[in-house]
């Protein structure tokens, strides 16, 4: 029942008066921002700081408290010049997968505008390639970011829903209400 009324307020172009109605030409920008607040991403991005800082700490301390009453001078290359590079392969490494996913991401939403709607009974999208549906008792949730709504269609898909969109005055707060 839910779909069926979701299927009907759909089809007027102009959208009805309860509806909160965004279109958009998503960029990579878009999904590159996005990719900072997915969680399994976040928590892959929380170590690109965390190992840096780790071997910072241990190359401080076996330098300045070396054993001895007096601190090491040097430190031998072997201990430096591994741990060091294992660090910046994993930067590089995960800058590269947040660009790689944001490029893949942008060409599969495809060319053209994305045309949200958002109403009591759900979520609905529309682009040159795909439509796409989802009732609210579906949506498993999302994540509002400073420049976008993440609505995740399933547990591992999501729908980058940029606030530019929404043209209208207070359609971001009323988004922001009904998700």
């Amino acid at each position: 029942m839910v779909e069926e009324r979701l299927e009907d307020e759909t089809r007027d172009d102009e959208g009805e008066p309860d509806e909160i109605v965004g279109e958009v030409a998503h960029t990579a920008a878009d999904f590159a921002h996005a990719w900072s607040y997915i969680p399994a991403f976040r928590r892959l991005r929380s170590w690109g700081y965390l190992l840096p800082t780790v071997w910072a700490v241990g190359i401080a301390t076996t330098l300045f408290m070396g054993g001895g009453r007096e601190p090491r001078s040097e430190l031998p290359w072997t201990t430096v010049l591994p741990s060091g590079a294992f660090v910046v392969i994993l930067i590089i490494g995960v800058t590269r997968m947040k660009s790689s996913w944001a490029e893949r991401a942008f060409k599969d939403a495809g060319p053209g505008k994305v045309r949200f709607r958002f109403n009591d009974a759900g979520y609905y999208s529309t682009s040159p390639l795909r439509e796409a549906r989802l009732a609210w008792a579906a949506m498993p949730y999302y994540v509002e970011t400073p420049l976008a709504f993440l609505v995740y269609t399933s547990t591992q898909t999501v729908m980058v829903v940029p606030k530019r969109a929404f043209a209208a005055d207070g359609a971001v707060e009323a988004l922001r209400a009904l998700l």
